[in-house]
């Protein structure tokens, strides 16, 4: 758990720096990331808190009490809500400093997908073999002869049994997003400054990928056979979707929500996979997951495309 913390910090202080740089280039103030570096560390450990403890409420309080709010364990926490929180904490940050809110998600769209990565590939440090308990990042368990049985592919627990190393495939989904926006970054889409538009593709694409990445875990926050921060994550899909079809309706005078009612038909098939997952084990993995692949990839094109027609 230490070298989690240790690594989070530093982490949080490289992407900080990298932020600094990219302000100074953009003609803005490069102190913005002074404050920014004390405020997303607290509000991420605040989102992160309650996005886990807000939609566990029964359980939480019925065994905890209020010190459920404060407990610290690595279990008790979500990502999805940590990354929440460090994005209005830069904001925040911005606006102490006169950033506008767009120009503070513009800003921290490179340096908070770095953040990403880090974070993800820290959580090796969070395995069993280190917290003891839990599986944290874990997959399914793997046949320790296999070939494959090797990180970072698999990472093995405490017992020396080796599991699936689901949080470096999302470190290394992250690697990608980040390198995808990097490169495209400096061809500006109209509307980019004023919308965030960078920012809310990256963020677009992380959630599109990390729906699958979810479903893949051992461990994660439940409700039955309902994966809590997938659903965060579909949410944020669809309202996005929705965001983009009204830009573009402003623009052509045409509201068109198809686009949106397309979306939210691919979840509805992925909710259902995840049904037959947890339900009705005589349906083969791989055809569950590719239902799952082909349905993210239709999310992804047309989440690209309405962002472009904005």
């Amino acid at each position: 758990m230490t070298a989690y913390l240790v690594i989070m910090a530093c982490g949080l202080a490289l992407c900080m720096l990298f932020a600094a740089v990219l302000l100074r280039r953009s003609g803005r103030r490069a102190f913005t990331a002074l404050p920014a570096y004390f405020i997303c560390a607290a509000s991420g450990f605040v989102f992160a808190k309650l996005f886990y403890v807000l939609p566990m409420i029964p359980g939480e309080f019925s065994q905890y009490g209020l010190r459920a709010l404060t407990l610290i364990n690595a279990e008790h926490f979500s990502f999805f809500g940590g990354c929440i929180g460090v994005c209005i904490g830069f904001v925040l940050a911005g606006r102490l400093t006169g950033l506008t809110v767009s120009g503070s998600l513009d800003v921290f769209t490179l340096p908070g997908t770095l953040l990403i990565m880090i974070s993800r590939a820290a959580e090796y440090f969070l395995t069993n073999r280190f917290i003891k308990h839990g599986q944290i990042g874990f997959g399914i368990d793997l046949d320790p002869e296999a070939w494959y049985c090797f990180f970072p592919v698999a990472v093995r627990d405490r017992w020396d049994m080796p599991y699936l190393a689901i949080f470096m495939l999302e470190a290394a989904a992250a690697l990608i997003v980040f390198i995808f926006t990097a490169v495209n970054g400096t061809k500006k889409d109209p509307g980019d400054d004023a919308h965030a538009g960078r920012f809310l593709w990256a963020a677009f694409l992380l959630m599109d990928i990390q729906i699958f990445c979810e479903s893949l875990h051992n461990q994660s926050i439940r409700w039955g056979f309902v994966r809590v921060e997938q659903l965060m994550c579909a949410v944020g899909l669809i309202l996005l979707t929705v965001f983009w079809c009204i830009l573009r309706g402003r623009r052509t005078g045409r509201r068109d929500l198809r686009p949106v009612w397309l979306v939210c038909a691919m979840l509805v098939i992925d909710v259902g996979v995840e049904f037959a997952l947890d339900k009705l084990p005589d349906v083969p993995i791989l055809v569950d997951y590719g239902v799952m692949i082909l349905t993210l990839i239709v999310i992804g094109i047309t989440g690209r495309k309405q962002r472009r027609l904005a």
